[in-house]
């Protein structure tokens, strides 16, 4: 049986839940389209994004950094 997902620790909780909040913003405040800004990230990260699949602290400052700029 193979495992179905990463159990985050509350320190990874956090960073996926401050990202969340973050993209949550951009595109509901008008400034980019949902699927627009998900792409763009998938863009840079070199594959499909997802916040769940965050899994590090540096992970998480990564995409942070991508949205601002």
């Amino acid at each position: 049986m193979t495992p179905l997902g990463y159990i985050p620790t509350p320190e990874i909780k956090n960073a996926r839940k401050h990202i969340h909040a973050l993209l949550d913003f951009l595109w509901r405040s008008g400034r980019i389209g949902r699927n627009v800004l998900y792409q763009a990230i998938s863009d840079k990260v070199g594959r499909e994004y997802h916040t769940a699949k965050i899994r590090s602290i540096e992970r998480r400052v990564q995409c942070t950094s991508l949205c601002i700029n």
